[in-house]
């Protein structure tokens, strides 16, 4: 480490001048209605042009950067502190920060983070970076960086350098929860305190930050990847840098580490855990100003299930590992959702943050890991890690056969299990088309109960609602509440498979004199009746969809079918008080 302070010397001059341009040296995300205000503190070091700047961001797991905001207004400001800042309400930055100097109210998307996203400056005429808060092309939900409802500020003595380190910044993720004037507590200013920052008088100290997991968090296994990062210091064997990392395991025998690789830790404990690091000499001594990090977080225990219907009947809120196999009934894109199903019964996986990263619909599912939860009445299993992808050994899952009164009565029996309702009709007056997100009731004599098209990109929609008695294959879903989304319990088939014509009806033949021929037909079909009055004529294929509709009062006529393909289709005539239906088979 003497290398580094007799080299503090030589290179003074040099680095008076190290960083000078727009630093970001504070973000925060208030917790103002609308998670407002937003604010970035920008320091600018030496005498700063903002002309020749802008302001970019990245949301969420986008990897573009993108809502370019030129910071041309903020004009030539020198060794002080600017304030860009976004609110919902007027006043309520000046409410939160009655101290701040030198602001600007943006009212574009650029200040739209929420806490898991990233922004930079950069040089506006070449895009070169100038400084950066988080990591590029990723989502910081769950990471030490995160600052939902809360803020993060850069360590003193920290200059840009076009990429965000971690490890010159203090995070503070939560504190501003429930706080501000807004909310009857303290000023986010009194909590934050502004222009704290200085500027770097000679080279920078070392720091030292651990970057996942993050502190306090709970993480899915026993195998654990520590990741951290250091600034300032080289880190290497003896004689080739400043010195080394020495860290401890639950406060275990120390371990000497020569690189910034990430530690893999394997096998540890349900239960808490402690990794402390720090920076150290060739001899394995503290620096003369020590420089650590520790990290706190606990290894998630699970209560194993062996099927599905346990899995049902536990804790909201828990942790349980279905040990059993499951197969998939169902899987979307949306929220990365599974619908499985054993011998037992069915539950939906809701799995937003894609933890798991493979099975489609027809695979096994083995050793399942998450927590038990509930949306709008809707039971959930939320995993928290990967789980295994096999092909279904001894799983074959029939649909079970019950009634719309069934559903209507027991409708937590079938949730999310693949049912199967016989002979209904299906209500085509708030669509004649099947559209994602509406509701069309079903009726089965006196019985009724809703289908919803709930699963988005599915082949039916945008196609015909049947029109004569089908038989639905389907899962039962929830979603319970008052949002104009909100449609309570329904019945949604997977694919127009599932939707089939009910067979009963076909022997209906109730229009005097109705004969069809030839049967199988290839161009015509010639239809026959002794009935005389204006009668509907419709053609579907076994799945429902109507693919032939003509109106006519003739005793006798042609349905032409030259440009339909071959198969199996449903001839429906009805005068509004009769209705035959003939199976006939185009060739």
């Amino acid at each position: 480490m003497k290398k580094l302070y007799i080299l503090m010397v030589a290179i003074f001059v040099t680095t008076i001048s190290f960083g000078q341009g727009p630093i970001i040296t504070m973000i925060s995300d208030g917790d103002c209605a609308g998670g407002n205000p937003k604010v970035l503190e920008i320091y600018a070091n030496g005498s700063v042009d903002f002309t020749q700047y802008s302001l970019e961001i990245q949301t969420n797991s986008n990897t573009t950067w993108s809502n370019t905001f030129d910071l041309s207004a903020l004009g030539t400001v020198t060794d002080s502190f600017v304030y860009l800042y976004k609110e919902s309400t007027a006043g309520i930055f000046a409410a939160e920060y009655p101290s701040a100097t030198t602001t600007l109210e943006v009212t574009t998307s650029v200040l739209n983070f929420n806490g898991d996203d990233r922004i930079r400056i950069i040089e506006t005429a070449s895009g070169t970076v100038i400084d950066q808060y988080g990591v590029s092309d990723t989502d910081g939900t769950g990471t030490a960086w995160e600052y939902k409802d809360g803020y993060a500020k850069r360590i003193d003595g920290n200059a840009n350098a076009g990429a965000f380190n971690p490890a010159n910044w203090s995070f503070n993720n939560g504190v501003l929860n429930n706080q501000g004037t807004c909310q009857g507590g303290a000023t986010f200013e009194s909590i934050i305190g502004l222009g704290t920052y200085t500027v770097p008088t000679g080279p920078a100290s070392p720091t030292l930050a651990i970057t996942s997991p993050a502190n306090g968090s709970t993480v899915p296994s026993g195998d654990v990847t520590v990741t951290f990062a250091v600034a300032n210091f080289v880190v290497a064997t003896a004689g080739n840098g400043d010195g080394h990392i020495k860290y401890t395991v639950d406060a275990g025998a120390a371990i000497m580490k020569y690189d910034t690789t990430p530690i893999a830790l394997t096998g540890l404990s349900t239960g808490a855990h402690t990794v402390a690091m720090e920076l150290v000499d060739d001899n394995d001594a503290s620096l003369n100003t020590p420089i650590t990090a520790t990290v706190n977080f606990t290894v998630q225990a699970y209560t194993q299930v062996a099927n599905i219907s346990a899995l049902r009947n536990g804790t909201i809120g828990d942790a349980y590992e279905l040990t059993g196999e499951a197969f998939i009934n169902f899987a979307q894109s949306y929220r990365h959702q599974k619908y499985i199903q054993d011998a037992t019964a069915g539950i939906l996986i809701d799995d937003n943050a894609g933890n798991i990263t493979a099975g489609a619909r027809g695979d096994g599912l083995s050793g399942v890991k998450g927590t038990l939860g509930e949306y709008k009445g809707m039971l959930q299993f939320i995993p928290l890690m990967d789980a295994t992808v096999v092909s279904p050994s001894n799983l074959t899952i029939t649909p079970q056969v019950i009634t719309l009164a069934d559903l209507t009565n027991n409708f937590e029996d079938y949730e999310a299990e693949l049912v199967t309702v016989e002979n209904v009709m299906i209500d085509n007056t708030p669509d004649v088309n099947f559209v994602n997100g509406m509701v069309y009731p079903m009726t089965s004599g006196a019985d009724t109960f809703n289908f919803r098209a709930s699963f988005y990109n599915v082949d039916y929609i945008g196609t015909a609602v049947p029109t004569v008695p089908v038989d639905v294959t389907g899962l039962p879903n929830e979603k319970t509440g008052t949002g104009a989304t909100d449609f309570g319990v329904a019945l949604t088939a997977r694919d127009a498979a599932d939707i089939v014509i009910h067979t009963a009806a076909v022997s209906e033949n109730t229009i005097k004199g109705f004969n069809v021929y030839p049967n199988p037909a290839e161009d015509a079909l010639f239809v026959n009746t002794l009935n005389t009055n204006n009668k509907t004529v419709e053609l579907f294929s076994i799945i429902g969809k109507r693919v032939y509709a003509n109106n006519t009062n003739a005793t006798n006529f042609t349905v032409n079918i030259s440009k339909l393909n071959g198969g199996l289709y449903i001839l429906k005539v009805s005068d509004g008080t009769h209705t035959s239906i003939q199976k006939v088979v185009i060739k």
